[in-house]
């Protein structure tokens, strides 16, 4: 998720993905990323 949004927050000039998240997504899209890296990580949990 993050990396997704890292070239974002260079393209807007900052150095901060929450900076994105907060100011350039609707909440809608917030929470698909959020979703999408919760279940990232725990795909890597739970293969183990």
């Amino acid at each position: 998720m993050l990396s997704q949004l890292e070239g974002v927050a260079a393209d807007q000039g900052s150095s901060s993905v929450e900076v994105v998240m907060s100011n350039y997504l609707s909440e809608e899209r917030r929470r698909k990323f959020r979703r999408k890296a919760m279940r990232e990580k725990l795909a890597t949990v739970f293969e183990k």
